[in-house]
């Protein structure tokens, strides 16, 4: 059944309509949007999103995937940042560095931690 808009793909999945926008950006939610633009209408085969759902797209859940990507992601920003800290110690060109890398390494802990309550959330329902 082909499913059209957010508020009907929403319902489907059992979750919010920014739960589903976000899943789109973050996690690959398959949908389509016939005008190949950003804000333009969106289509879905409920078929195809109950396989993405149970994590039939070959890669396994798509949230243990996100995770996994985050984590990693998690871990090399640390690198960064300790390799900016230890190499800013009287610079203020490279404290801007590691205070930019910490914003980032920051956000990616908080898109880690929406994805892992996420997926647990799926897993439990």
């Amino acid at each position: 059944m082909v499913l059209h808009g957010w508020k009907q793909i929403a319902r489907h999945l059992s979750c919010g309509i920014r739960t589903a926008q976000r899943w789109e950006t973050q996690c690959g939610l398959p949908v389509t949007r016939p005008h190949k633009r950003l804000r333009s209408s969106v289509l879905a085969e409920s078929e195809v999103l109950d396989a993405w759902a149970r994590g039939a797209r070959g890669a396994g859940n798509p949230w243990e995937a996100r995770c996994a990507e985050l984590e990693r992601q998690v871990e090399e920003l640390r690198r960064q940042l300790a390799t900016l800290s230890a190499a800013s110690s009287g610079s203020p060109s490279g404290s801007a560095d590691a205070q930019g890398t910490a914003r980032t390494l920051a956000r990616t802990r908080y898109s880690l931690n929406i994805a892992q309550i996420s997926g647990e959330e799926r897993a439990d329902s």
